[in-house]
């Protein structure tokens, strides 16, 4: 295939959330590269297209288009988005979320770290703004943040598409797709790129492409904290333990059920702590939720739920 070259596609999925045109408006005032044209897609993923008016109308200094990718299903909207690209042999795909809002240079950061690493993916950080009712134990752990672990090659181990470039010229890249499995339950975003991990492909941190999302107040809080914590767990339980006899799987709860009674003690050790019982207790969720997949039960499912006031999507 003959790509068209040095073109940015920043692909942004949307589910009954006003906010996609703040998201639109502040993509479309950002730096570029040089040598570099960008444009917007946005995929609705509501069944009645109920974005079509905003996306269309939001004010940006590259092309929007609209595509209607229903229903209530994130890895639909996420393939129509890639499908497009790749039909059009657009040559680089970023992710953004339609909660998030990027500063000046996030593109120009991105692009760089990649044309200095040459991987096939890069991804950058995201940094929560928390709305003045957040509790002061939550400001304080920042458990809304988004950052990757990183090893000494500054290369991330997993990957996430909430700030993501893909270059799709990548070999490792090349045919992957959304699990449509995990388009409810989420998670779908870990499977794709331990997907393209297993292939041999390598994920690059840009520390410098920042993108900012405003905590709405029904996600500050712990009960929304250690769900979503419990099903990245179950996401992660079900990866490593995929293809694996029940004595590795047995295996892997068994360790995963250890951690998490760490976590139980650890929060009773800082019982008159908030910040830190709770911190320990939402970690202990996630390996509470890698025991989960490791044992096989299905993943919680977070994604297509109504809720007009603020939308609704992955978590």
């Amino acid at each position: 295939m003959d790509y068209i070259q040095n073109h940015i596609v920043i692909g942004i999925c949307t589910f009954r959330r006003a906010h996609i045109v703040d998201t639109i408006e502040a993509v479309g005032k950002i730096n570029v590269p040089a040598d570099v044209t960008v444009s917007i897609l946005v995929a609705d993923n509501d069944g009645s297209a109920s974005a079509k008016f905003a996306v269309e109308n939001a004010k940006s200094e590259f092309p929007v288009t609209y595509i209607h990718a229903p229903e209530r299903n994130i890895s639909i909207a996420r393939n129509a988005i890639l499908d497009k690209v790749r039909r059009d042999a657009m040559s680089y795909l970023v992710f953004i979320d339609d909660d998030e809002v990027v500063t000046p240079d996030w593109l120009i950061a991105l692009w760089e770290r990649h044309k200095q690493s040459g991987e096939g993916v890069v991804v950058g950080p995201v940094q929560a703004d928390y709305l003045d009712t957040a509790p002061d134990w939550l400001r304080s752990q920042s458990l809304h943040d988004t950052y990757p672990d990183v090893d000494e090659f500054g290369n991330g181990h997993t990957g996430y598409t909430c700030n993501v470039l893909l270059d799709l010229q990548n070999s490792k890249l090349s045919g992957l797709r959304f699990d449509l499995q995990r388009g409810r339950s989420g998670g779908e975003d870990s499977a794709f790129f331990s997907a393209y991990q297993t292939r041999g492909g390598r994920i690059a941190f840009a520390k410098n492409a920042l993108v900012c999302e405003t905590v709405p107040e029904n996600r500050a809080s712990f009960r929304w904290l250690a769900t979503r914590r419990f099903r990245m767990g179950q996401t992660h339980g079900q990866l490593i333990s995929e293809g694996q006899g029940l004595l590795k799987r047995i295996t892997k709860a068994s360790v995963a059920g250890a951690k998490t009674s760490f976590c139980a003690i650890s929060a009773l050790l800082t019982v008159v702590s908030p910040a830190r019982r709770n911190k320990a207790l939402i970690r202990g969720a996630m390996h509470l939720g890698v025991l989960s997949g490791c044992l096989g039960q299905n993943a919680i499912t977070l994604y297509g739920a109504d809720d007009a006031a603020t939308g609704t999507k992955k978590v």
